[in-house]
Parts: structure tokens; sequence; C-alpha cells
């Protein structure tokens, strides 16, 4: 019986423990912009919500894929070269242990109007 309750115990602690250590995704959205000036931009997007905040997004490891709504003629053979000014993304992202995001997924929302400058792409 005293088995039972510590191991009952023991499960309900390491349920309760485990989902501390992980990180918890976050999804935002907003334009890609050219990175402010003095701040690196390489393996980095700068997201810009419709509220003006800024986010500083990693995305060295992120899937990068189209919505359905995004025509095909408006589409890059490689979505991440779609990452430049002026596109609309989605970005599903976690916050690592100094408050950086790192982005597991982007979703290209609406490709840019005209052509964007390069320098935000990857």
């Amino acid at each position: 019986m005293k088995a039972k309750v510590v191991t009952v115990i023991s499960l309900l602690v390491w349920l309760t423990v485990c989902p501390l250590w992980a990180g918890t995704p976050g999804t935002f959205r907003g334009k890609i912009i050219e990175p402010p000036p003095g701040k690196e931009h390489q393996g980095w997007l700068y997201v810009q919500g419709r509220n003006k905040l800024l986010r500083r997004v990693a995305i060295e490891n992120a899937a990068v894929v189209y919505a359905d709504g995004v025509p095909s003629q408006q589409r890059e053979k490689v979505p991440a070269n779609a990452l430049v000014e002026g596109a609309e993304v989605r970005v599903t992202a976690e916050q690592d242990e100094s408050g950086e995001w790192r982005a597991q997924r982007i979703e290209i929302l609406k490709a840019p109007t005209g052509r964007p400058s390069r320098a935000t792409a990857i």
C-alpha cells in the first residue's frame, strides 16, 4: 500500500514539474521589417505586429511554409527565400532562457508587394 502511494505521488510530481522544463510555444504575426541600424540580421527576422511591437526571431531551425491563401504565382520555389521585408508572417516560436524567440514554424500569410530588398532575407 505504501509503495502505491509513493508511486502515485512521484507520478504527480513528475507530471507537474516536466512542463516547467519545456518551453511553451507562442504564436504571433506581423510584417517583416528591415533590422534596426546596428543590429545583426543574419539568421534573424524582425517582425512588427499591428500594435507596432517589434520581435526579433531566430530562424535557423524553422520550417517555412506558405498559407493556403497565398496564390501559387506569388510563391517562391523555396519558401525561405520569401522571408523578405514586407512579407506578412505568422510565427510559432519559443522563448529561450535569455528571452530570445526561437522560431519553430514560419507561415507566410501574404507575399510582399513589389520587389522588397533582400537585406532581410536569410
